[in-house]
């Protein structure tokens, strides 16, 4: 990926040196060549913290005493109810859409 920016970049200042101007397509490049090289070197330092962060999820998860997995139960439980009432269609809105289609 940081190769590919460089690239970018590159290919950029090398329109502007031919056509003797900075246009926007060749501001664009330039951009996303220093976008693409900055997040290039990013990704293995979010890599390594998501690592960390899932270790440190999981360790806290066992360590849970019986009321906190009863609490994470009872969350769970509320959310997929939440999720199942917003994506199941009751009698009445199909009956609705089912009218608003024939109209």
């Amino acid at each position: 990926m940081i190769g590919t920016g460089i690239a970018f970049t590159a290919l950029g200042g090398i329109i502007e040196k031919v056509t003797g101007e900075s246009s926007g397509f060749t501001k664009v490049l330039k951009n996303v060549g220093m976008g693409l090289t900055a997040l290039g070197s990013l990704l293995p330092v979010i890599d390594g913290a998501f690592k960390a962060f899932g270790v440190s999820v999981s360790t806290t998860i066992m360590n849970i005493p019986i009321i906190g997995w009863i609490a994470a139960i009872i969350t769970a439980v509320i959310t997929l109810v939440t999720i199942l009432s917003e994506v199941i269609e009751t009698p009445a809105e199909a009956a609705k859409d089912a009218k608003e289609a024939l109209d």
